[in-house]
């Protein structure tokens, strides 16, 4: 009996590329659902409104349309584009603009806007800053706690700065930055 060599080759493909496709489908949980939802809309009118920036949107996260289909985002202060240029960081790295002095009211008035029970802010890196930016995140801090004062902050400031922070801000602030100091400690180590 003579076998068909061509025909050998072609199931031997057709099986090599189900294959394929089995390793390469990715499990549920992994899978990121686009972005949609009633919640989703307005969170994305009131940052373009407010002119915000979010390192949700900066640092291209995947799971942006589902923390803004909950109502929740994490705000980005001082511009969004950073001096330093972190391997692991999507954020855009150049020469920022000029500081924007009326953004630590829009942040709290968007706060305010959302009725956030619990704020996360970060920022940044502005090296070329006297300051480093500490005095808008102070700015920024004051003003979400006039406006929201039952609003709990969860601030994810850069380590250069949370010294100056402290000397700028209010003993209410400390524990949010104790926690951050913390948490930085911690992955530092576990991370060595």
């Amino acid at each position: 009996m003579k076998v068909d060599i061509s025909s050998l080759d072609k199931i031997e493909k057709k099986t090599h590329l189900v294959d394929e496709k089995k390793l390469n489908k990715k499990p549920r949980w992994l899978r990121v659902k686009l972005p949609t939802g009633q919640n989703f809309r307005n969170l994305r009118k009131l940052v373009d409104k407010h002119r915000l920036h979010t390192i949700c949107e900066s640092g291209n996260c995947p799971n942006m349309g589902e923390c803004w289909g909950a109502g929740t985002a994490t705000f980005m202060i001082l511009g969004n584009i950073c001096t330093r240029s972190c391997g692991f960081c999507a954020v855009a790295t150049g020469k920022p603009k000029s500081l924007d002095w009326a953004e630590p009211e829009r942040v709290a008035r968007s706060v305010k806007l959302m009725n956030v029970k619990h704020c996360v802010i970060t920022s940044v890196d502005r090296d070329d800053l006297e300051d480093g930016g500490a005095g808008m995140w102070v700015n920024t801090i004051n003003a979400v706690r006039r406006l929201s004062p039952t609003t709990t902050l969860e601030t994810l400031i850069p380590l250069m700065l949370v010294f100056s922070c402290i000397s700028l801000c209010a003993f209410g602030f400390f524990s949010s930055i104790f926690f951050m100091i913390s948490s930085f400690m911690f992955l530092t180590v576990l991370l060595s």
